[in-house]
């Protein structure tokens, strides 16, 4: 799993060969980054609102997702996405950057390739430790088009409700992934 709520992880832990990872802490694991050799041939990985805080290109985390997992394997992804066509970078040309605070607040202070600087106000970090900066809203078709380029299957957009188990979604966006390599 990938910094994966302790609620589940603790019981997945006790029932099959499962590890909790983490970008800041150990046992670490940076999905943009090539996967070491102990987090290959998974016959499932759980990545809960990570990928929108991945720096671009995240097709590369897409893509180590899919060298990660075994013949068969699954992901399982929940991230926030909406239906609109395409995904909304909140850093366009996003290179060597910083985020420092001003006046009490953050602002993201980048460098594109060109040299050019920009500064962005209004950051959104999503609560938790580590790098939490809310990088994009994905579309879902964005979503899709990642998964299969990366060579996943078709992606399953899981709509069901299941009120017994807690589970129960009213919108039509931000629904629980999965994808069978």
């Amino acid at each position: 799993g990938t910094s994966d709520w302790n609620g589940y992880a603790a019981r997945l832990s006790a029932k099959v060969d499962y590890t909790n990872t983490f970008y800041h802490m150990e046992p670490r694991l940076d999905l943009a980054a090539s996967p070491p050799p102990q987090f290959t041939n998974l016959d499932f990985l759980i990545t809960s609102d990570v990928l929108e805080h991945i720096v671009p290109p995240v097709s590369r985390a897409f893509a180590n997702i899919f060298q990660m997992l075994s013949a068969n394997g699954l992901c399982i992804i929940t991230v926030p996405y909406m239906l609109f066509e395409k995904t909304w970078e909140h850093f366009p040309g996003l290179n060597q950057f910083e985020i420092i605070r001003e006046a009490e607040q953050p602002l993201l202070i980048n460098r594109d390739l060109n040299g050019k600087s920009t500064r962005y106000k209004d950051l959104v970090f999503h609560g938790g430790d580590g790098a939490t900066l809310e990088m994009r809203i994905f579309s879902r078709a964005t979503l899709r088009k990642e998964l299969l380029q990366a060579g996943f299957r078709e992606p399953i957009f899981h709509r069901s409700n299941i009120p017994q188990y807690g589970i129960y979604w009213p919108c039509g966006w931000s629904l629980p992934i999965s994808a069978k390599k």
